[in-house]
């Protein structure tokens, strides 16, 4: 059985760390704060990659700095056999400009399958109640959103 493109894991109250796992390589996102509307804006930008964005952009706050995540489409994903490339990037100064971030992780994966599996994570995350998961509203909407772009594919 293969590894997930990506996992949640709950780290302690307000913090989750993000583990990719891509071409053989893993990278993990640490101390990312959930106490922003963090697993929402995975969500969002899994929707971003599933509806065929050539590009999206997403950024986590770890106080005091953040990560940065951007995807790039490999090719059209219409026919539900994209790719996307993803990058990570740690920024030495959080004020710097985007360009001067430096670049911790890139690796290939499926459009569909790292959609699916944010979906499938951010769900399991958020319905468990241990989690404490009550400082932003609950991301229904793109969670429906995102379910709905991927059963798409399904038909």
């Amino acid at each position: 059985m293969s590894r997930k493109v990506l996992s949640i894991v709950d780290e302690a109250a307000g913090w989750i760390s993000i583990i990719l796992n891509m071409e053989n390589k893993q990278f993990v996102l640490t101390s990312v704060s959930y106490t922003t509307d963090a697993i929402g804006d995975l969500v969002r930008w899994g929707l971003q990659i599933a509806a065929g964005a050539a590009q999206a952009n997403l950024t986590f706050d770890r106080e005091p700095a953040v990560w940065r995540m951007h995807a790039e489409s490999l090719f059209n994903i219409s026919d539900g056999a994209g790719a996307v490339q993803i990058s990570v990037y740690e920024p030495a100064d959080i004020h710097a400009p985007t360009s001067e971030d430096d670049l911790v992780f890139r690796g290939d994966c499926g459009a569909l399958d790292l959609s699916a599996a944010i979906l499938s994570e951010a769900k399991a995350f958020l319905d468990k109640p241990e989690t404490g998961w009550t400082t932003c509203p609950y991301p229904k909407s793109a969670i429906h959103a995102l379910e709905a772009a991927l059963a798409s594919f399904a038909r």
